[in-house]
């Protein structure tokens, strides 16, 4: 990864650390707090702690400038020093129109893993000090040998633990909807975009992964005596986010950015702030190519992945202006009706039916005369059973270029996605992070992006894992008639016109 970037995306992140300090501590002379901070705590050097002290460094331009757009795209007020500690930060569904009186709700101070259903009213009691302090403590050292991928990463979670809670401003007694975490997290990603052209101009990049649905149900297709449907279903549904997330950092890797850039990032797609290239075009095909190819080789065309850009400057980057979201969208749309372009101009296009007659005894792909279950199959088993183990917490890693080739773990599982190779770890043991793996703590922030899963599943009193028909038959009480299991899916749509024009009720005459 550019060291360069990486500097510039690591001191943006902490560009608001004196605001949560002051905040805990109080400060009548209002002093640069995050200069300290980067000596003292993080054991920075001097030369890149001397950005929060002398703003003529080109650094310090660069971090005002992102800081600038990021506060007008959040709508917030810039203030450094905040003066109500009451000001709680508001839950963004207070502002749904449901036709009749809103009701506030706010988010009580706290660190993410023990956050609660926003209330209408929250405890008067300030927890700053103590959040502060127990931050402080988690990132003591992390500098001492510079800057480097380790540093990002445990920044990168210990903010997302302690200050996604916290509102960015308290300047507004209504509360705020912007968490200080997702300030900061814009700042570093555009950051990191001016700092290679410095330019006010940007690509807003969206990719969308299509056939999920199909992909995760198949296995309930056909015989209803499947064994193991309901490890597969599990499975398949975390395979989907694995594949989604490999998708994102390598796009990430390609341009040598940090997790700052995920504008959001689903089990079904993505958003990426990506700076401004004159090649762009090319740039992402290069990146895009052996995804697709790979993709293809592995599902045909049960799995698809397309994409689409916009160029935006940074006023409308500030509002995402409503044409440029429609053009991004449209684009996308266009782009699903040719998908295979890019495979079917290769020269070496070439496809063949299989000629093998036995198929997968779980989704019924064909596959081999010799074995019973197709690749992909048994690498969901094992991915399900993982997730199951290690259910209070592991550690993903997403490796583009190789350099976990030599790690060896026995509790390690590795999946191969040809163009990112996975590894599903226990608990990390290397303080020295390749510059270009991804990490995605599951469960218990420690490094990079922190994501919680609902993985827990009923067992058994042996500890096993049940199956469908043993939670019908053991936990179903005789009481409720015929024992069936039923599966309720749920989907919301146009969730933005949702935020943009309310859940008014209807009027019949």
């Amino acid at each position: 990864m550019n060291q360069e970037i990486l500097s510039i995306q690591f001191l943006a992140l902490i560009h608001d650390a004196d605001k949560f300090y002051h905040r805990a501590y109080g400060s009548k002379d209002k002093e640069n707090y995050t200069y300290r901070f980067c000596k003292e705590v993080l054991g920075l050097d001097e030369e890149l702690s001397a950005v929060f002290t002398d703003s003529e460094c080109k650094y310090a331009k660069l971090i005002e400038r992102a800081n600038c757009i990021s506060n007008e795209i959040d709508n917030e007020e810039d203030s450094s020093y905040l003066e109500d500690n009451s000001v709680r930060l508001k839950s963004i569904f207070s502002e749904i129109d449901f036709g009749k009186e809103r009701k506030k709700a706010y988010f009580n101070l706290n660190k993410i893993g023990y956050s609660t259903y926003p209330q209408e009213t929250v405890e008067t009691e300030n927890h700053y000090k103590e959040l502060w302090d127990a931050f402080e403590n988690s990132v003591k050292g992390i500098c001492t040998n510079g800057i480097n991928k380790y540093a990002f990463d445990r920044m990168y979670a210990m903010l997302f633990e302690y200050t996604t809670l916290i509102p960015d401003s308290n300047l507004y007694k209504d509360g705020s909807f912007v968490s200080l975490f997702d300030h900061s997290k814009l700042t570093s990603a555009i950051a990191g975009c001016l700092l290679e052209h410095q330019t006010d101009s940007f690509y807003m990049y969206e990719f969308d992964v299509s056939g999920i649905q199909k992909f995760i149900f198949k296995v309930v297709e056909g015989s209803s005596t499947k064994k193991g449907i309901a490890k597969a279903l599990r499975g398949r549904s975390s395979y989907i986010n694995l594949l989604t997330n490999s998708i994102t950092y390598s796009i990430l890797d390609k341009f040598d950015l940090t997790e700052s850039n995920i504008i959001f990032n689903t089990g079904g797609g993505g958003t990426i702030l990506l700076p401004f290239e004159e090649n762009i075009d090319s740039i992402l095909k290069d990146v895009e190519r052996p995804v697709k190819e790979a993709l293809f080789e592995m599902f045909g065309d049960t799995i698809t992945f397309v994409s689409a850009y916009v160029e935006m400057n940074a006023e409308e980057l500030k509002v995402f202006k409503q044409e440029k979201a429609l053009t991004l969208k449209m684009k996308l749309d266009e782009n699903k009706s040719k998908k295979y372009n890019e495979l079917f101009k290769r020269d070496n296009f070439f496809f063949q039916m299989s000629a093998s007659q036995n198929k997968c005894n779980l989704c019924g792909n064909e596959i081999d005369d010799d074995i019973e279950r197709c690749s992909t199959c048994n690498a969901i088993e094992h991915i399900s059973d993982f997730y199951t183990k290690y259910d209070k917490g592991f550690v993903i890693c997403y490796d583009v270029n190789d350099a976990l080739k030599e790690y060896k773990d026995e509790d390690l599982e590795k999946i191969d996605f040809k163009y990112c190779q996975i590894y599903l770890i226990p608990k990390y043991k290397m303080m020295s992070i390749p510059s270009h793996v991804y990490i995605d703590s599951i469960n218990n922030p420690e490094l990079g992006n922190v994501r919680f899963l609902a993985n827990l599943v009923p067992k058994n009193k042996n500890g096993n894992i049940m199956s469908f028909g043993s939670i019908v038959d053991e936990l179903t009480p005789d009481t409720c008639g015929d024992k069936k299991m039923a599966i309720l899916k749920m989907d919301v749509d146009n969730l933005g016109a949702v935020f943009a024009f309310g859940l008014k009720e209807k009027r019949h005459i």
